[in-house]
């Protein structure tokens, strides 16, 4: 059984799954609320006086702010290169489409997205990437080998991968 968790800074009560207070962005917890009850000795006024300043000036600090701008930041990043990756990702399908369909028709071109789309072999399209990067849109011998490098960093994992399952029967 689990115990509740809270946030050592703010106090809050968090999921148990949280990594990260959503209240301050503190990723220190524990069990139990710390300072929840008062001490038994009696309490100056100074002391009340430090422990409401302390109080509130905890939840006036720019770490919420900075925490959440951060938070932020990180998911718009993460999102921009989602869409980076997926912008080239659909660059390189069209350019494998257009180099099988220049070296070898149509209906080569169309096998090949098949077995991409429904069977994951992209070798043929990756193949088809270089030849449309080097005949067809006439780039030098390293452009074209620089842009079929991404889609060999995905058949070459998966080949090695095959390989040794192969072997360990």
């Amino acid at each position: 059984m689990q115990m509740d968790k809270f946030c050592k800074e703010c106090q809050v009560k968090v999921m148990k799954t949280m990594k990260i207070c959503p209240s301050c962005g503190n990723k220190s917890f524990s069990v139990t609320i710390e300072n929840q009850l008062p001490s038994k000795n009696v309490n100056t006024s100074d002391q009340i006086i430090n422990q409401t300043q302390h109080t509130s000036n905890s939840y006036n600090t720019d770490n919420s702010s900075s925490s959440f701008l951060g938070n932020f930041m990180a998911v718009a990043g993460a999102g921009f290169v989602f869409i980076i990756f997926l912008v080239i990702g659909l660059i390189q399908i069209y350019a494998g489409y257009l180099g099988i369909e220049y070296e070898f028709g149509n209906g080569w071109a169309i096998t090949a997205l098949v077995l991409a789309f429904f069977l994951r072999i992209t070798l043929p399209l990756t193949i088809g990437t270089f030849i449309c990067a080097y005949y067809v849109w006439s780039w030098p011998l390293f452009g074209a080998i620089l842009f079929t490098i991404p889609g060999l960093l995905f058949v070459i994992p998966g080949l090695i991968n095959e390989i040794i399952r192969e072997i360990r029967k």
